[in-house]
């Protein structure tokens, strides 16, 4: 295919430098192009020359709705968005949306698993303060789920320690919210595959205070949508777990030895 972006990576052609579009496959429903600025300095990152722009190291732009383009040390890549033929939605649900690449559909969010990413085991005793450093799995169910769902304080994760290995019973040490902003609004964007939607660098406080050893068995999150979302554009946004199975959104570890 021709590259659409129309631009010159060579700010006038001078010596030792070049700029050669190239196009080709970019992943799932996306292409993408590269504009390259020869002679780059592996020790220094460079600047790009894109439509009569300046652009500085990692710095993006957007030219419009489907194409967005990145600088890259001297070289600037666009990926294009493509919409799918099939909308995710019956006509009468899809919205047209002008700052948007492709239509919309209300937002669905259906949950399979939720996985808690942490190996580590540790001893305590009654008065003991942990940060424990963990990461989240989320396994979706990407055939009732949107193709993409953004917003801001999405989802919720409540951790706590448990006497059961599924979470019942008394919660200690209850954080309501794991999640910082940003991790409250993490998009999800159906990809080919099986590749995770994770969460990483996540921190929770336990703090011994109440019960006995024998409560402080388990550590454990609930994945859930936030109290007050705030999908973009208003959308209609419904959150719900395989089967209405709360427990597909609650994964325990074993904490250690007290």
């Amino acid at each position: 295919m021709t590259c659409p972006i129309g631009s010159s990576g060579g700010g006038g052609g001078g010596r030792g430098r070049s700029s050669s579009p190239i196009c080709g496959g970019g992943g799932e429903g996306r292409e993408s192009c590269s504009i390259g600025v020869g002679d780059v300095n592996p020790d220094r990152t460079k600047p790009c020359s894109f439509r009569r722009q300046l652009l500085v190291h990692q710095q993006e732009v957007r030219i419009d709705p489907c194409t967005l383009c990145t600088c890259n040390n001297g070289r600037t890549s666009c990926i294009i968005e493509r919409c799918p033929s099939d909308g995710g939605c019956p006509p009468r649900e899809i919205v047209i949306i002008p700052e948007e690449c492709c239509p919309q559909c209300p937002y669905k969010m259906v949950v399979e698993n939720t996985n808690i990413l942490y190996e580590e085991t540790f001893e305590f005793s009654e008065g003991f303060t942990k940060r424990i450093r963990f990461a989240l799995d989320v396994e979706v169910d990407k055939r009732q789920s949107s193709r993409i769902v953004r917003g801001t304080n999405l989802w919720k994760l409540s951790a706590w320690i448990s006497p059961n290995e599924d979470g019942s019973g008394q919660k200690f040490s209850l954080e309501d919210q794991v999640f910082n902003y940003s991790g409250a609004e993490q998009e999800y964007i159906k990809k080919r595959g099986s590749r995770p939607w994770q969460w990483h660098e996540l921190r929770y406080t336990m703090n011994f205070q109440g019960g006995t050893c024998d409560d402080y068995k388990y550590f454990c999150v609930k994945f859930d949508e936030a109290d007050e979302p705030n999908p973009t554009y208003e959308l209609d946004f419904t959150f719900r777990p395989v089967d209405d199975d709360e427990a597909r959104l609650i994964d325990c570890v074993p904490l250690g030895e007290c």
